[in-house]
Order: structure tokens, then sequence, then C-alpha cells
């Protein structure tokens, strides 16, 4: 016959095997990304724009520059050419800023952006190759200004299949002059936005969704009215390079266009804490005490992680707990992500704990759950030492 001492130890040796089947891993995810690639008009080497110019970091290569007919250009002309001024210049009035923002130029040194300019007789593209093609989740930022355009006359940014072929559009966002609004080329047709004509600047954000889709959100930089397009890209392709074009928008600095700030940035993936469950620890057993676990963290991006918000959740009575008795505090080494408890006074009772990792852009919440389920039980040896002194004192009674 089975004792009921054996039974209960076999329970609890299905507690264990059963905390260690039911172990959870528990993420609340958030959004974030990682920049891969990034320039602006304040970076070396843009006291002057050249072709071959290679600021920031994570593109393919410099900047090249072609005319409509597909030329490579190297130098620029009183008709068409390249620059680095600042995007006031094609305010009304030349250097008024309403909201004081500075347009798109560069805070530091400031009145600084990439300007492109051309007359009714020649345009320019300013290219920019991307070290590999964007991929699905990928997003391309970029600032525009542009100011007047004469009737017919296009400023705006090509997404291109081919770096060295400006006629390889899959994508392009930009202002016609004649029109009231900002346009988006797309497949099958073109698509009006509600954002209309600003002389001063625009942020853009192209979302590669899927493999010929994207998402589009476009803020106007002196109302902060927004919009977000999605659709699909005109022309099947890889997204290779970027190419910011002056299409005889006109001669004077009131029609110049400007370009700033491209970046180019990869979702995301946060990392996630585990969560850890331990059964059937008993207050004062030396055993099990103290309770101690190493959180880990997994992070696919391998970005620096920094541990914080350590806090006592909650204790639930429990096993014939009633609360009664001090908790005592547990600690948690943000170094080593070490945690232990000391449970000596506790009631029984189920504790739990929660921890945070962030990866500088997400952040994921792990929690330590601790069954304290029993007093100690006496030790075999013990009860052996209590046993034969029980049978010596009878036998030393009877032999008195």
């Amino acid at each position: 016959m089975t004792s009921p001492r054996t039974v209960a130890i076999f329970a609890r040796l299905s507690l264990c095997a059963g905390a260690i089947a039911g172990s959870l891993i528990f993420s609340s995810r958030s959004p974030g990304a990682l920049i891969v690639a990034a320039d602006n008009a304040a970076n070396a080497p843009y006291t002057t724009w050249d072709p071959a110019d290679n600021g920031g970091f994570g593109w393919g290569s410099g900047w090249t520059f072609r005319n409509q007919s597909n030329t490579a250009l190297t130098t620029t002309s009183g008709s068409r050419g390249w620059f680095v001024g600042t995007s006031l210049s094609n305010n009304s009035p030349s250097g008024s800023d309403s909201n004081a923002d500075g347009d798109i130029n560069t805070p530091n040194p400031a009145g600084r952006a990439w300007g492109v300019y051309s007359n009714a007789t020649d345009q320019v593209y300013a290219i920019r190759p991307f070290q590999s093609a964007l991929t699905v989740g990928q997003t391309l930022r970029w600032s525009m200004d542009n100011g007047a355009v004469a009737s017919g006359g296009v400023v705006g940014l090509r997404l291109l299949s081919n770096a060295a072929d400006i006629n390889s559009r899959v994508f392009e966002t930009r202002f016609v002059g004649g029109d009231s609004n900002y346009t988006v080329v797309a497949s099958p047709s073109n698509i009006t936005s509600t954002i209309p004509f600003s002389r001063e600047g625009l942020q853009f954000e192209y979302t590669l969704t899927g493999a010929s889709t994207f998402s589009l959100k476009i803020l106007r930089l002196s109302t902060g009215a927004t919009q977000t397009i999605t659709g699909t890209n005109s022309a099947a392709g890889s997204v290779v390079a970027l190419a910011f074009k002056n299409q005889f928008a006109g001669a004077g600095s009131d029609a110049n266009g400007y370009l700033n700030s491209i970046s180019i940035t990869n979702q995301n993936i946060p990392a996630t804490v585990d969560n850890h469950e331990v059964f059937n620890v008993m207050a004062n057993d030396p055993g099990n005490n103290p309770v101690t676990h190493t959180f880990n963290a997994t992070n696919p991006d391998g970005d620096s992680l920094t541990w914080s918000g350590f806090a006592f959740a909650s204790y639930m009575p429990a096993y014939g707990g009633n609360g009664a008795g001090p908790i005592v505090a547990a600690t948690f080494d943000t170094g080593t992500q070490a945690f232990s408890w000391n449970t000596t006074g506790s009631p029984r009772g189920i504790y739990v704990w929660n921890v945070g990792v962030s990866d500088g852009e997400a952040s994921d919440q792990g929690t330590i759950t601790v069954h304290v389920t029993a007093v100690p039980e006496p030790s075999i040896a013990l009860l052996c030492g209590l046993a034969i002194f029980g049978l010596t004192g009878v036998v030393r009674h009877r032999g008195g």
C-alpha cells in the first residue's frame, strides 16, 4: 500500500514537470526601426555638391547626375544644374519662413539643402544608388521643397530599378505646374493627394509593403497636414536608387527644387524576454531559498539591450495562505539579469514580478511567478533520528 508521504512526493514531482512543460514566451512588442542608410546636406563633403560625392553612410555609391536623354552630366550650366543652398530661397518673398522651422534646411550648419534647377530648355536628375534593393518592410524617407513650378514643369522624386537609367521608373511623387495638389505616379492610374502646393517643404515616407505595393505618408511642414496613400508601383522591378528631378520648373531661384534628409530604415525586430515560473517553493526551506533565476532576452537584430522597470506586480493568497506576514523584497541585477528572492517569512501564495527590456526602438516585458506552497517537511534523516531516539527511549524505559 502506498503511503500518504509517497503520494505527496510524486505529486510534487508532477507539479515540477508541469512547470517545465508550461513555460511561456510573452511578447508585448511595439513598432520600431533601424537606420541602415542616411545622408543630408550638412554632412561632408557637401560644401559644394559634385558628382561622386558620397556623404553619410550605407549607400551604394555617390551621387550621379543625368538629363532627360539619360546622358550623364558632370558640370552645371546656365540652363540646369545642382548646388548646396538654402531652401528658403524659393519662398515668396525669398527667405521668408511662416512657421520659423527652416523649411527642410539642416539646423547645423543652418541653411543647407541640396538644390536642383532647370529652365525651359533642359532638366536634371540627381541620382543616389542604394547599397541593395529595398526589401519589403523597408522605408525610404526624404524631405522635398519646391517653389513656383511653371505650367507643365515638374519637381519631384522618382524611384528607379536601374540607377543608370532615369527611365526605369518604379514610383514617383511630384508637383506639376498648373496643378493644385501633389500627385503620385502609380498603377493602374495616378493618385492625387489631398496635400496642396507648399513653398515651405514636405516630408515623405515610402514603405515597400509588398513585392509591388507601397504606402506613402506625406507631411506638409507649414501646416502639419498629413495623408497616407497606398497603391501599386507604376512598373515592376526592384527599387535600387532615388532620383530627385527638376523638369522645366523655370528660371530664377523661385523655381529651385530642394532635397534633404534622406534615409533608409529597416523594420525593427524587437527583443523578447522569457517568462519563468517556479512551483512548490517552501518558505524557510534552505533547499529552495533564495529563489533565483536569470532572465534571457532574444534579439535577432543584435541591438544593445537595456534592462529596467523591475517591480513587484502582485500577490495572491493560495495553498492555504491568508496574506498574513511579510512579503520580503526581491532583487534584480540589470547587468547580469539575475533575480533573487529570499522567501523567509512570506505567507503561502503566488507572487509575480515584472522586468522590462528595450533595444532602443521597442520594448518587451517578462515575468517571474513564484508559488509558495507549504512549510518545510522534516527531512528523512531527521525522521530517522527521531524514530531511533523514540525506540531507544522505549527500550530504556522497559529496561528500567
